[in-house]
């Protein structure tokens, strides 16, 4: 299994998925904490984790499907 996760392929790209999720979910933490966005008591936010989700959970799908290897050699 961790031979299919350092290949490039369909198993890395969804884990670079997940990652891409949780990558949108701390930067909007940290932003929303920095800048004092405070809703109910916390700093996280369904609109904004889902907005910077749509745009790094696709760039992180395509460098784990291997999209983007050739660039880093």
């Amino acid at each position: 299994m961790i031979a299919k996760l350092r290949a490039p392929g369909l198993y890395r790209a969804a884990l670079g998925f997940l990652l891409g999720i949780a990558f949108a979910t701390g930067l909007t933490w940290l932003v929303r904490m920095a800048t004092g966005h405070v809703t109910y008591h916390h700093y996280l936010s369904g609109e904004a984790i889902t907005t910077v989700s749509l745009l790094a959970s696709p760039i992180f799908f395509l460098v784990g499907l291997g999209g983007f290897d050739y660039w880093f050699y």
